[in-house]
């Protein structure tokens, strides 16, 4: 599994399940999913995670607390950005504002992956992983 691929699988399994109304997302453990869900917890989007320690033949799992408000879900929109096809990279001067600085986006920087204020306060840019309203 690429990284493409493992982002896309979060975004879609966040997105799904907060329309189910369920609590927690299991989702597979890689360094980038975690970066991405560090910026999400440090945001406010998320409750919390944690690694599942369960022994699985299959791999290692994180476990996702979503996050809700007044039984709505935090998170009305995450969209990937950057595909496999189409890399979107971007200068820290040319970071997009996402619905006039309500949402954010994630960056992948050489500093680590950031929030895109974060990445405008450090003047690093990078690859735009996905956006989150």
């Amino acid at each position: 599994m690429s990284v493409a691929d493992s982002i896309s699988d979060l975004i879609a399994k966040i997105n799904t399940y907060q329309k189910n109304n369920k609590q927690y997302v299991a989702v597979k453990d890689t360094k980038t999913i975690k970066g991405v869900l560090e910026v999400l917890k440090i945001e406010g989007y998320i409750e919390d995670f944690a690694q599942d320690d369960s022994n699985n033949s299959i791999g290692k799992w994180i476990l996702v607390k979503l996050k809700y408000y007044r039984g709505r879900p935090v998170i009305s929109e995450m969209k990937k950005v950057s595909k496999c096809s189409l890399r979107e990279y971007v200068g820290y001067r040319d970071i997009p504002s996402i619905r006039n600085g309500l949402g954010i986006s994630i960056i992948s920087t050489p500093k680590g992956i950031l929030s895109d204020k974060v990445a405008k306060h450090h003047k690093v840019g990078g690859e735009i992983l996905c956006s989150v309203f």
